[in-house]
């Protein structure tokens, strides 16, 4: 049995933005040519976080097109210390459980994630308590009269899970308070 290493890593603070990004020199380009690069996180509402990467070109001094990845809901830049590369951490709620964000919240503490970063956990813990009211039946083939029932029970259920979702939302954004 193979035991699993834990990784020695350290957030990038502040985490990097486009007007501040992160620039590592000596970067290798090529086979023989050594540059600069340069990564930050973008941060679009609605959308999410991404990286995005650049390398300058030693040649003609220019920046490269820039890589960006898919988006995630929240993103984190970090050092790896065992070997010194840029890598990243993130959640991406659709396919995240609970036990993924304990992970996450053990690597990273929530205070040292900027404001939007904790108004996406807020989100995503009224999410997971939203998600224990689903249920889910499924109907093969149903009669128009069925369609028509099971359409207006979605209805019913989608106002139903809104409102126990907005309820969620406002506990977890409601300031904690000392006991």
């Amino acid at each position: 049995m193979e035991m699993k290493r834990k990784m020695s890593i350290e957030i990038i603070q502040p985490q990097p933005t486009s007007e501040t990004p992160l620039t590592i020199d000596n970067y290798p380009y090529g086979f023989r040519l050594r540059t600069k690069a340069q990564y930050w996180i973008d941060t679009v509402n609605g959308k999410g976080q991404r990286i995005v990467f650049r390398t300058l070109n030693p040649k003609s001094q220019k920046w490269n097109n820039e890589k960006k990845s898919v988006y995630s809901d929240i993103l984190v830049l970090v050092r790896n210390l065992e070997n010194g590369h840029i890598e990243n951490n993130g959640l991406s709620f659709a396919y995240s459980e609970q036990k993924d964000l304990d992970e996450f919240l053990c690597k990273f503490s929530e205070s040292a994630l900027s404001a939007w970063q904790q108004k996406q956990l807020a989100f995503f813990r009224a999410i997971l308590k939203t998600r224990k009211h689903l249920k889910m039946n499924i109907v093969v083939n149903p009669s128009k009269e069925e369609s028509e029932r099971i359409e207006q029970n979605n209805k019913k259920a989608d106002k139903e899970l809104h409102q126990v979702f907005l309820g969620y939302l406002v506990q977890e954004t409601r300031p904690k308070t000392e006991a």
